[in-house]
């Protein structure tokens, strides 16, 4: 059963694009880790991303304006495809692993639907790659990397306990004293400083009966459809980005950016920031057509990019168009169903946290984000329900595919 849940966790959305953090080859022998040097170094690299966290993604905003540029508009996703691609064609390894979180800022200000979070996401390969006179074995590193990862997030959002599970479903390997030590000092760290620069705190909401939590559930059931729809968009088009020869891969970073800056261009809503997006969605002056192009269209251009090889962070698009759902969605089921006394908002969190357990394939952390953010208990009942019936569906739809059958499983873990 362990072997399925992590076959079926690895299937989905990846938490940054292009996956930058993967383990490293362990050298032959199994000597002893230093716990004392490996905190210190957690305590080091906390520091670093909470200080990028909250130094830089928060005031990363588009470079351009949409009503100003007019035809314009589409060669500034080329401009930061180029900035880019040329960063990507350094010949120096370790100055490209270092200019990773930098591609992931210029492809997002300049138009790319992907999130400010893939900074933090993308720190775990530079972190563990800049530590290796200090911390000689591969494990203690990765151990680092991930806990300087979590800090990130973990500062980003204000949500230490979130992030810590994000961590251990996602990356740890192996839980152990040695290992989980360093991630809970490193959350700990993130989220101290992010209260001690910016207590983010949602809104408040109103406790939700038990019927209402069927009209909930209801909205967790088809946000895990379009989960599942998503996933299933990504993996096809990165399969036929991957039919270009490789001394032309930047030629799907190039398709990518058009096809961005195309569709920016006749639809201006496409190009929100994510914060900017969810302060839309919590305001409350939104259309319906809104709805659907933040919560199907970016989508969809969303998992373009992340197909296509685009820096940039997964969880925050995830969120937005979840969230966007979520509200009309709730819309729907209130008028098919007027018994239920549902709340806008508590769809657009339920929807929020529903995607990212779906997408992500994570649900005690999409749950802690949800309640970590708002501070508000009474959305517990919604945002279980909602996260575990998206999960469930994506769980279901993906052994109905076949993905976790037995063969399956055993050739991915060649």
């Amino acid at each position: 059963m362990r072997t399925i849940l992590k076959t079926f966790v690895r299937g989905g959305i990846p938490v940054i694009s292009p996956i930058s953090f993967l383990p490293e080859r362990q050298p032959a022998g199994n000597r002893p880790l230093q716990l004392k040097r490996v905190l210190l170094g957690a305590v080091v690299t906390a520091v670093c991303a909470s200080a990028i966290a909250l130094g830089i993604l928060k005031k990363g905003m588009l470079v351009f304006s949409t009503d100003k540029m007019g035809p314009l508009t589409v060669i500034v996703p080329l401009f930061g495809a180029g900035l880019v691609i040329a960063m990507l064609r350094i010949r120096s390894g370790n100055l490209r692993i270092l200019l990773q979180p930098l591609m992931v800022f210029v492809a997002v200000i300049t138009g790319t639907p992907l999130g400010h979070d893939g900074v933090v996401t993308s720190l775990g390969k530079v972190l563990r790659d800049g530590m290796r006179k200090g911390l000689p074995q591969a494990k203690e590193r990765e151990i680092v990397a991930v806990a300087g990862l979590a800090a990130g997030v973990a500062a980003l959002f204000g949500t230490p306990l979130a992030a810590l599970f994000l961590v251990v479903e996602l990356l740890l390997t192996e839980l152990t004293l040695t290992s989980i030590l360093p991630v809970v000092l490193g959350v700990a760290i993130g989220g101290g400083l992010h209260y001690l620069y910016d207590e983010w705190a949602l809104m408040s909401v109103v406790s939700a009966d038990v019927p209402s939590l069927l009209g909930y559930l209801v909205m967790g059931l088809f946000i895990g459809l379009f989960a599942t729809l998503a996933e299933r968009v990504q993996a096809g088009l990165r399969f036929l980005f991957e039919k270009i020869p490789a001394n032309r891969s930047w030629l799907t970073l190039v398709v990518a950016a058009l096809v961005i800056g195309i569709s920016i261009f006749y639809i201006p809503e496409l190009a929100g920031a994510p914060f900017e997006d969810i302060d839309k969605l919590f305001d409350g002056h939104v259309t319906l057509s809104f709805l659907v192009i933040l919560g199907l269209i970016k989508l969809v251009l969303a998992m373009l990019s992340i197909a296509a090889g685009v820096p940039g962070g997964s969880m925050l698009p995830l969120m937005t168009s979840g969230g966007a759902l979520g509200m009309l969605l709730i819309l729907l089921i209130q008028w098919a169903m007027p018994s239920l006394h549902l709340d806008m908002m508590i769809g657009v969190l339920a929807g929020m946290a529903a995607m990212l357990a779906g997408g992500l394939r994570i649900l005690p952390a999409a749950v802690l984000l949800i309640i970590e953010l708002t501070h508000e208990p009474d959305l517990l009942g919604p945002v279980i329900c909602a996260s575990a019936a998206s999960y469930l569906v994506v769980f279901l739809l993906a052994r109905k595919k076949g993905v976790l059958r037995e063969a399956d499983i055993k050739a991915s873990m060649n």
